[in-house]
């Protein structure tokens, strides 16, 4: 069974990266928003198990996020303040566990 993981950043460049970070780890499905929109839509289409919080999302629309997804009780959102890629893969394989 893949892990299904979402990244939502305001960056195209941050998310291009963590787009392929995610899809170069086996077993790890990764989709990549920047906009709350676009998140959400993803969220529908994909069920995340995991979503990553990145870097250029404003209060508000961080709230609008944390609220969209305390609907989805199943999901782990977590912040992403970027790093390598071995912090990345932990931070994901500390909430998997």
């Amino acid at each position: 069974m893949e892990t299904i993981i979402l990244y939502i950043g305001r960056d195209p460049k941050m998310a291009a990266i963590l787009h392929r970070l995610l899809n170069n780890k086996p077993g790890w499905k990764g989709f990549t928003a920047l906009t709350n929109t676009e998140a959400q839509q993803l969220t529908a289409d994909n069920k995340p198990q995991v979503v990553l919080l990145g870097s250029g999302i404003s209060t508000a629309e961080e709230r609008e996020l944390r609220t969209f997804f305390a609907g989805f009780p199943n999901v782990k959102v977590i912040q992403h303040y970027g790093g390598g890629s071995g912090l990345l893969y932990n931070e994901i394989q500390q909430v998997l566990s």
